[in-house]
């Protein structure tokens, strides 16, 4: 390159010298002295000034192959952490090195309780109700009575860390004595939740219900709406998996020959509205629960009692717009059934659900029992014992991370009181479970289970301490699960690997923007995303990492930075 300099030189000399004029440009053939090439041709030019296309210039629409001491296009070198498939997304990590995109199974062995209960409200407490957020992670809401607070209607915040609970500041969301409480999240939005409840006798105790907000650790409600202006109790909310902005809300209308009655309700922000009630049992029912199919679009149950003979019964309900409609009761417990019933669908088995009761027919004993929807009818295997001695205050609840886990929450009361949780399994058309485990040694009463859904096997029990002056707590489980992470971030992924390598080794990586040469079976024009498993595919993972755009069926464009 000394040639150019020269001639950079000479340039600038016969330009600051005066030398280039109108009359020095006469000639065809400028003297190089003069600025010029000594040429009046391409060709001549370069032999003049000794110019050698390929090692002095690149030629027009030439090939840069004898060019040296140029990085490979978008790649650069790093050292592999672990063995580096060819082709595979890789990510960066903070010492430098880069690691294969994939994920770590990791196994959690079962504790139960898992640590201490957590106090969330330090006086008389009743009618607790839990349910965990979907969208923020170990965070949970428990609603109830603050006897030490006029029996308001109140509601907290609890997070899981660990094997500990905390709670945040205490909202009153009702400032009349209030009962009967409910606690839902909406599936379909993050932050929105439901909370039902019966007014106080100031207003005539209707059924009441409020859109709640929780944004980080601040809870705000929009304003209550009435769906029944009778007396209203045993009242349950259940929002519509399948279904955006539909919930269905069950109850007993006292004012009304104490019938049960369902209604629909429709979300709209921060408020709600309510369809016709209709009536499902005509005549005095008590101990109402519903439960939604999350598997079968529009079908939930209501299990409940017949107060004119005790006995338990479950009805088919489907939902269409702002309506619903019944099929034929079926009896499931012919013989006293109460305390506290309660029923849960199985989250991975289209119609199947398992009721849990007391059998007055049995000696008290705790029971449950499959039921199977076919259309709008029901059908119910045999009845399984989960405890052998007198069970109340029971509860149910679906792990949503492992197929047919459920947990049961009840009191033992043949033995002072304890709270007790039980493992069940549901396999085709049969029930089991595991040994008792005692949460509470003091007296549990007025319970809820709930199962937190971002961590495989964690659930958290709420209810009032009855040996603790009817103190309302919170006592974590953990199933024994395996839980498994990804090291993919929405901010770390780097490249493709451009070759197999071993750990240690320096691995080239195209980068970011850069083209990848050594993919397989791609899609021509579709765009890529990387998954947590580091496979590469068209629909987006969590978290959403776009990897690029395919070009060929080997080759993908990575996104650029």
């Amino acid at each position: 390159m000394s040639k150019a300099r020269d001639i950079v030189e000479t340039l600038r000399t016969v330009l600051v010298d005066g030398d280039v004029t109108n009359a020095n440009f006469t000639g065809a053939d400028l003297d190089i002295a003069k600025g010029g090439t000594g040429a009046s041709s391409a060709g001549a030019a370069r032999t003049a000034l000794g110019l050698a296309i390929g090692t002095d210039v690149l030629a027009p629409n030439g090939s840069a192959a004898n060019l040296t001491n140029l990085p490979a296009s978008g790649s650069a070198d790093f050292v592999a952490s672990g063995t580096l498939p060819n082709g595979k997304p890789v990510v960066l990590n903070s010492n430098g090195t880069v690691t294969v995109v994939a994920e770590t199974s990791t196994s959690i062995s079962e504790s139960i309780p898992s640590g201490s209960s957590a106090v969330f409200n330090a006086g008389s407490t009743n009618s607790v109700s839990v349910a965990f957020d979907p969208y923020n992670a170990n965070n949970f809401l428990v609603v109830y009575k603050d006897g030490g607070n006029s029996n308001y209607g109140t509601i907290i915040l609890g997070t899981v860390s660990n094997n500990s609970i905390s709670f945040g500041s205490a909202v009153v969301f009702y400032s009349y004595m209030s009962n009967i409480f409910s606690v839902v999240f909406d599936p379909h939005t993050s932050g929105k939740f439901l909370v039902t409840y019966q007014t106080g006798e100031a207003e005539s105790y209707h059924g009441a219900a409020k859109v709640g907000t929780l944004s980080g650790s601040s809870i705000s409600f929009g304003s209550a709406v009435t769906f029944n202006a009778g007396t209203t109790d045993q009242i349950t909310a259940t929002y519509d998996p399948n279904t955006a902005n539909k919930c269905v809300i069950t109850f007993r209308d006292y004012s009304n020959s104490a019938q049960g009655t369902a209604v629909v309700g429709t979300l709209s922000g921060s408020s709600i509205s309510f369809g016709s009630e209709v009536i499902f049992y005509s005549s005095n029912g008590s101990d109402i629960h519903t439960s939604f199919d999350v598997n079968n679009s529009g079908k939930f149950v209501v299990a409940y009692k017949v107060n004119s003979t005790n006995y338990g019964a479950a009805i088919v309900g489907t939902l269409s717009g702002s309506s619903v409609s019944f099929g034929t009761a079926v009896v499931f417990n012919s013989a006293g059934t109460t305390y506290q019933q309660d029923v849960a669908f199985s989250l991975n088995t289209a119609n199947k659900f398992v009721v849990v009761y007391q059998n007055g027919g049995n000696s008290l004993y705790g029971t449950s029992i499959l039921g199977t929807v076919s259309g709008t009818s029901l059908s119910f295997a045999t009845a399984v014992v989960f405890n052998a001695g007198n069970s109340q205050n029971m509860s149910i609840a679906f792990d949503p991370n492992t197929s047919g886990r459920f947990i049961i929450s009840y009191r033992e009361s043949a033995n002072t009181g304890y709270g007790n949780v039980v493992v069940g399994t549901l396999s085709g058309s049969s029930l089991s479970y595991s040994s008792a485990h005692v949460l509470e040694t003091s007296g549990l009463a007025s319970s809820q289970v709930s199962f937190d859904p971002s961590t495989n096997g964690k659930f958290v029990v709420g209810f009032q301490d009855t040996g603790a002056s009817s103190h309302g707590k919170a006592i974590l489980g953990q199933l024994s699960a395996t839980t498994i992470t990804t090291n993919l971030t929405t901010t770390n992924f780097l490249g493709t690997s451009t070759a197999a390598y071993t750990n240690g080794q320096t691995a080239k990586i195209m980068l970011q923007g850069g083209i990848s040469t050594n993919q397989s079976s791609l899609a021509i024009g579709s765009t890529y995303y990387v998954q947590p498993t580091g496979t590469l595919t068209t629909s987006a993972g969590t978290p959403s990492v776009e990897a690029g755009k395919a070009v060929s069926a080997t080759t993908l464009l990575l996104k650029g930075i």
